[in-house]
């Protein structure tokens, strides 16, 4: 089977292994949906992510067992936000394989 005939989301996933740039931005369009409100569509986000990277290798940088990533990162899942915040840095570190320190800037605000 040829790249272009492959699922969408295993082109995907293939991308985030190949691309550590494109994965590093896939982290932050994560926390920016978070920050919109979107937390269904950045937990979809983050599963690719994890699927891209391991469950395994992500449960080892969180210290979190890979079943409880599993139910975390689910549709039905809700990580607490010391959670999202393990499962964020393990993410990098699995990407960069190194600490990062990442900005996240908001454009188009209005601040009242």
């Amino acid at each position: 089977m040829t790249t272009m005939n492959a699922d969408p989301r295993q082109r995907i996933i293939t991308r985030i292994r190949q691309e550590p740039a494109f994965a590093m931005s896939l982290v932050g369009e994560s926390v920016e949906l978070l920050a919109d409100g979107h937390a269904e569509e950045a937990g979809s986000i983050l599963r690719t992510l994890a699927n891209a990277v391991g469950f395994k290798n992500l449960a080892r940088a969180t210290g979190t067992h890979a079943k409880t990533l599993h139910r975390q990162l689910s549709p039905s899942g809700n990580p607490t936000m010391n959670a999202l915040s393990h499962i964020l840095r393990g993410l990098t570190l699995q990407i960069a394989k190194r600490p990062m320190r990442m900005s996240v800037s908001f454009v188009d605000a209005e601040i009242a």
